[in-house]
This record gives structure tokens, sequence and C-alpha cells, in this order.
């Protein structure tokens, strides 16, 4: 009875939800310590350059980088992550989107340090998500 009468609403309903991309809003703000490594990153600099600059530890560059990633701060990745990193970890996130780093890191293996890592990821998920 219940499906006789709300079955042809619930199927629309879940139709509907099908066809409608998800957006998130961003949940981190870009606060002026992020500011500061996003002003640090330059053509040619690598992480580890960005994180000498600041004279911060590359995994302290790569938080302010994720970090403003997730913001939506605007930064070009070509400097910051090798090809080859950037496209395993695509592939892998393609399939296993709320992978965690770790997960990432074992499927990967030991072609980029955790730094390295931990921003290529989160410009897989912008890039495949819209979202970090």
């Amino acid at each position: 009875l219940f499906l006789a009468r709300y079955g042809p609403e619930i199927v629309n309903v879940i139709t509907h939800a099908r066809k409608e991309r998800v957006a998130a809003v961003p949940k981190v703000r870009a606060d002026a310590q992020v500011m500061a490594v996003v002003d640090a990153i330059r053509p040619g600099r690598t992480l580890v350059d960005v994180a000498r600059a600041l004279r911060i530890t590359p995994a302290a560059a790569a938080q302010g980088i994720q970090r403003a990633i997730e913001s939506g701060v605007e930064i070009r990745r070509e400097d910051l992550i090798q090809e080859n990193v950037m496209e395993s970890v695509m592939d892998y996130l393609r399939d296993h989107r709320f992978a965690k780093l770790r997960n990432v890191r074992d499927h990967v293996g030991d072609i980029a340090e955790l730094p390295e890592l931990r921003v290529a990821v989160a410009f897989a998920r912008r890039e495949l998500f819209g979202s970090a």
C-alpha cells in the first residue's frame, strides 16, 4: 500500500538527486598563516623550497597548502607536485574517494614523501570531486 501510494514519488526524488552535483561549501577558511604559505609559492619552487623560505617544516607547509586548496584558493600544482605522483594519486582516489592519507601512501609506495602526498591528495580531491 505504501509503495503503491508513494513509489513513483520516491523514484522521482532518487532520480532527481542522482542528477544533481553536490558542491560542498569549503569547511576551511584561509587565515593569515595559510596565506603566508600561499604567498611563498613561486614558479620553480618545490614544496621543500616553500618550507625553507618560511622557515617551517615541509609537513607544516603541506598542511598550509592543503588548507588553502580546501578553502578555494587557486594554486598551480605543476611546480609543487610531480606529474607521476599526481597521476597515481588521482587514479587511486577515483575509486577510493574517502581514502585516508595512509591508504594513498600504501597504494603509491615510495614515489613521494608524505608532505607531497598530502598536497597531491588535496589537489586530486578538488579536481575530481570539486572540493577537498
